[in-house]
């Protein structure tokens, strides 16, 4: 029996991210922040799926741009674009911000304070 539980747990584990309060179900494609629902655009999901599969980790701007428009990618305004549109929707209405910048390399989601001013 233990060892179904720990199966079971493994599984469930392995369809849900979760950052801090902010967890996205892969099966379902539910993003809750705080018991809060947010709706999100396909594009906004993927790059939800890419930054918390990541977390902490500083996750490129190629990377990001590669897992919505494979081998075309658009300029840098339209990631920069949909990136403004998922802070807004999963960083808005709260206090502590999870999504951050990485100037000139690319994009994290961390639930720690720390911000990255300069990446040299």
């Amino acid at each position: 029996l233990e060892a179904l539980v720990r199966r079971a747990r493994r599984q469930v584990a392995a369809v849900r991210l979760q950052v801090a309060d902010l967890s996205l179900n892969l099966a379902t494609s539910q993003v809750q922040r705080a018991g809060q629902s947010i709706e999100l655009h396909t594009a906004s999901r993927q790059l939800l799926e890419e930054l918390m599969r990541a977390s902490p980790a500083v996750v490129r701007r190629e990377r990001l741009e590669r897992a919505i428009w494979g081998d075309t990618a658009p300029d840098h305004d339209l990631l920069r674009s949909h990136i403004h549109l998922l802070r807004r929707a999963i960083d808005g209405p709260f206090a502590h911000k999870l999504l951050q910048t990485v100037p000139r390399i690319g994009y994290r989601l961390s639930a720690s304070l720390e911000r990255v001013d300069d990446a040299r």
